[in-house]
């Protein structure tokens, strides 16, 4: 009698345990999720999310589903100099995405609670982003760029090649880490667009941080990318800008780009797509 009721005792604890814990393993598993296009960027991805945004607008133009994996106000070199690793916008680098997505370990960028203006979906997109499948993504486009030349990050490396405080090593970390992740991807580098700086009354040829224009960081994009065969979309003249006063024709703030810029950006990057695909054929 009492071995049958050991006996039932175990298999009671085990169908309890079947019960609650196999529901959530596969709700787990139904996440998983994969998309054709992921689209790594700032804010100029990022801040606009509905469906005037870059991303959408991509994705009713390419018939394609884009994955949004942009984080506004982010770089793509770490620029925390204690070099503390899950440091509060460091974590959301692109660099140091590149090494979540890879590893897929998204521990940093959850554990990390932003509460700057404008990054309400921080939390939610990691989430998204740690059930993705990034190794069955078609096309990855990395747009990095203006806020490591405007926040004055070091240009080029220092120590070793993938030095991920500079914003060559941290690009080139990125694309080895993305190639790495998403082998069978193509990989495209999306420069940032001429910008415009109003309070200064000046625009990126004309303000230096460190002594570099907006230029200078897009020219190491080039350069880098064709040093590890991956494609670039070359936005830096998308938007005219022989006057001051093209700014606000393309733009918000001389930065963001508006409904209409971001029309062009959309259509720019959609058209390469296209090209590219036609030419497989």
């Amino acid at each position: 009698m009492q071995i049958k009721k050991i006996i039932w005792g175990i298999l009671t604890t085990l169908i309890l345990a079947v019960f609650f814990f196999l529901p959530g393993l596969i709700s787990k598993s139904g996440k998983q999720k994969s998309c054709e296009i992921v689209f790594f960027g700032d804010s100029m991805i990022g801040q606009a999310r509905g469906e005037d945004g870059i991303a959408s607008l991509l994705e009713e133009k390419t018939g394609k589903k884009v994955l949004n994996a942009a984080f506004g106000g982010t770089n793509m070199a770490r620029v925390d100099t204690t070099h503390s690793l899950a440091k509060g916008n460091d974590c959301f680098s692109m660099v140091a995405l590149a090494e979540a997505a890879c590893y897929k370990d998204f521990g940093p960028q959850q554990t990390i609670t932003i509460t700057e203006n404008g990054t309400e979906y921080f939390a939610d997109l990691v989430d998204e982003l740690s059930y993705t499948d990034f190794s069955k993504a078609k096309i990855i486009l990395i747009e990095q760029g203006t806020n490591d030349y405007n926040s004055g990050v070091p240009l080029t490396q220092s120590k070793g090649d993938e030095d991920a405080y500079t914003f060559e090593g941290a690009l080139r970390k990125s694309i080895r880490l993305v190639q790495k992740m998403a082998p069978g991807a193509r990989i495209i580098i999306v420069t940032p667009t001429f910008c415009w700086f109003p309070p200064k009354e000046t625009d990126c040829e004309g303000f230096r941080p460190v002594g570099y224009c907006l230029m200078d960081y897009v020219e190491l994009e080039k350069k880098v990318a064709k040093e590890l065969g991956v494609e670039v979309i070359d936005h830096y003249d998308l938007f005219e800008h022989d006057s001051f006063d093209r700014c606000f024709e393309y733009t918000i703030d001389g930065l963001h780009a508006n409904e209409y810029g971001r029309e062009l950006i959309a259509e720019s990057i959609a058209d390469y797509i296209s090209g590219m695909e036609g030419k497989e054929q």
